[in-house]
């Protein structure tokens, strides 16, 4: 029998462009599998503001469910959603396994970022840690963010 309180729960939010097993926010969890859940989640809104082929979207999904159920395989709990939106399902999944801490890997859709950044000032408690993301720009030049984003004065 377990007498002490479980202080923190985390839980992976998996976005679509970031399926493999080595992902730093399934990463950076020490729990055991079968103690970090983690979620899939599948936005019409979000998808209809994206400049993709239809057959890209499909592609996409279609990997997400697949990386869905390897990850399940291996002994993750998943939730896989299919949604309006992002919030909707995020916030039942978030009440259902009593996530205290979010985990996410860094977005490389900007304005999928920035929404990520508003969600985490109005969260209700937990929190969104970013972990790197290995194809991050600042990675791979070896500067920072606030350098490559500035416009050239010349």
């Amino acid at each position: 029998m377990n007498y002490f309180p479980r202080l923190h729960c985390f839980g992976v939010w998996v976005l679509g462009d970031q399926l493999w097993s080595q992902q730093s926010a399934l990463q950076s969890c020490l729990l055991p599998k079968q103690q970090t859940p983690v979620i899939f989640i599948e936005s019409l809104t979000h998808a209809g503001q994206l400049p993709y082929h239809l057959q890209k979207l499909v592609l996409v999904w279609s990997a997400m469910r697949h990386f869905a159920a390897e990850l399940r395989s291996l002994g993750f709990p998943v939730t896989y959603a299919q949604s309006q939106d992002f919030n909707t399902p995020l916030l039942q999944w978030i009440e259902q396994y009593q996530i205290t801490e979010l985990r996410v890997m860094t977005p490389t859709d900007r304005p999928f970022a920035a929404w990520l950044n508003i969600c985490e000032s109005q969260s209700p408690g937990w929190i969104y840690p970013l972990f790197p993301h290995p194809l991050d720009k600042s990675a791979i030049t070896l500067t920072s963010h606030e350098w490559i984003d500035t416009p050239l004065a010349e």
